[in-house]
C-alpha cells in the first residue's frame, strides 16, 4: 500500500462541509434574503460537519481515493433508485450528493 496522500476531493482539504440535509436540496439567493439569522450561520459554517469520506483528516491514501470515487458512485446509484422507486424526486434530485453516506 502506497504512502502517499493526496487532498480529498470531497471537502477540497478542508476537513469538513456543510451537513447535506442543509443544503443538499439547493439553497437560492431567496432563501438567505429571507432568513438573514440562518444566512450568517451558514456562512459562519455552524452547520458544518467533519467530512464523511477523509472524517476531517483534509488528505486520503492516494491508493484509496479511485476505490473511494467509485464507491460513491455506487452509492449514490442505489439512492437513486431507492428515490425513483419511492416517487421521492428530492431524494432522487440530491442522490449524488457525495456527503450522504451509509
Amino acid at each position: 500500500m502506497s504512502r502517499e496522500f493526496v487532498v480529498c476531493g470531497l471537502c477540497g482539504g478542508e476537513g469538513k462541509h456543510v451537513a447535506p440535509g442543509i443544503d443538499a436540496g439547493g439553497l437560492s439567493r431567496e432563501d438567505l434574503d429571507n432568513d438573514p439569522e440562518f444566512a450568517e450561520a451558514y456562512m459562519r459554517g455552524d452547520y458544518d460537519v467533519p467530512c464523511v469520506r477523509c472524517k476531517g483528516l483534509r488528505v486520503i491514501r492516494a491508493d484509496d481515493a479511485e476505490l473511494l470515487e467509485q464507491a460513491s458512485v455506487e452509492r449514490a446509484n442505489d439512492r437513486r433508485t431507492a428515490a425513483r422507486e419511492d416517487g421521492d424526486v428530492e431524494g432522487y434530485l440530491t442522490a449524488g450528493d457525495e456527503r450522504w453516506q451509509g
